[in-house]
């Protein structure tokens, strides 16, 4: 937030090249005082700047953009709120990459590489998630090194190919729950069990996090075979269904959950 403080007392012109490093939610500012809030940037003459582009994802970012011309008020009043991300899967997305860092740019070697756990590793990741974002606003996956290095992509779907020291990542997505039991209108597509997870672990309860996981998991699967997905469906075998229907009355199966956006 200091840094964000700070953009918003220069001159437009360096408004336009300082992003600030944020992304967040739709939360608006009421406060007269707070940082966020709208407020006159300068003379009437002066260019004002946008500081929040609405992302395909729902977040919002701070990305600077021209407002026009002899326009006052034109801050968006929006806080900055870090973006949730969920790891994908180990390895590189293959598709729609718009920029390849090398090792060592989100740190310096003198540190040595990190582990996926560790706290470093984890503020890279969100680290690298604010620099894409400012490099290309439509970027939709991050592929994160253990060596402090990273690449940004704008393709509507990843497949991480599995090569170690790597994972890739999106934006979290908010779903909830709506009954128990599968949809029984609109299916796209209807998985076999074990698709979202190996057998040999067994079936997991609504409430692991394993879970949890394939339902994030589902959710993505069923976006990139028809981005119209409104509803899922999910087996604790691991199994899942896509639907495109308008609505949704699970018919009460047991072993089954479904979902939809919050």
């Amino acid at each position: 937030m200091k840094f964000c403080l700070a953009a918003l007392a220069l001159g437009a012109s360096a408004l336009r090249t300082q992003v600030p490093a944020c992304s967040g939610s739709d939360e608006v500012s009421s406060s007269s005082e707070d940082p966020w809030t709208c407020d006159k940037f300068g003379e009437d003459s002066e260019e004002c700047v946008k500081h929040f582009q609405k992302h395909e994802t729902g977040h919002f970012q701070c990305v600077l953009r021209a407002a026009g011309v002899g326009t006052s008020n034109c801050l968006t009043g929006h806080r900055c709120v870090v973006a949730e991300l969920d790891a994908v899967g180990r390895g590189h997305c293959e598709e729609g990459q718009v920029y390849a860092s090398a090792a060592w740019e989100l740190a310096p070697s003198s540190g040595g590489f990190k582990g996926f756990k560790t706290a470093e590793y984890k503020g890279w990741v969100k680290d690298a998630w604010a620099k894409c974002l400012v490099k290309n606003p439509q970027t939709k996956f991050i592929s994160v090194w253990t060596d402090a290095g990273y690449r940004c992509y704008t393709a509507g779907s990843c497949k991480p190919n599995s090569i170690k020291g790597i994972k890739s990542f999106t934006t979290s997505v908010d779903l909830n729950s709506i009954g128990k039991g599968h949809c029984e209108g609109g299916q796209i597509y209807a998985s076999k069990a074990w698709e979202l997870g190996p057998k040999k672990k067994g079936k997991k309860g609504f409430t692991t996090r394993t879970y949890k996981r394939w339902v994030k998991a589902a959710w993505r699967k069923c976006q990139e075979k028809d981005p119209n997905t409104k509803f899922i469906s999910v087996w604790t075998d691991a199994g899942y269904r896509c639907y495109s229907a308008a609505s949704c009355t699970p018919n009460g199966f047991s072993g089954i959950t479904s979902f939809t956006t919050a």
